[in-house]
């Protein structure tokens, strides 16, 4: 029975499912680094449930955080709104 200093390591399945996401995404965040893993022989990979803890920030530090880049963000120019405008007008300009 392992101590409570070691903490059991979780395949990317478990890990997907911990996270409710694909194994795919898993991997891709693994091998893009955003996930830390340990590789065990040449297809195993193991994460740690403390890293996956590490990356889901609480809704409520993630809405702080984006009013923080908002509020820090610079005013628009009337070019860069008129290109947002365009990017989300309706195609065909029909209306709902």
């Amino acid at each position: 029975m392992p101590s409570q200093t070691e903490e059991r390591l979780l395949t990317v399945r478990e890990a997907a499912e911990y996270l409710r996401v694909t194994p795919e995404t898993v991997r891709r965040r693994v091998r893009s680094g955003d996930i830390p893993a340990c590789k065990l022989g040449q297809r195993a990979v193991r994460i740690r449930r403390a890293d996956l803890d590490n990356i889901i920030a609480p809704a409520t530090d993630l809405e702080a955080h984006i009013a923080g880049v908002v509020a820090a963000a610079p005013p628009l120019s009337p070019e860069q709104r008129d290109r947002l405008a365009m990017l989300f007008r309706p195609a065909g300009g029909v209306t709902a």
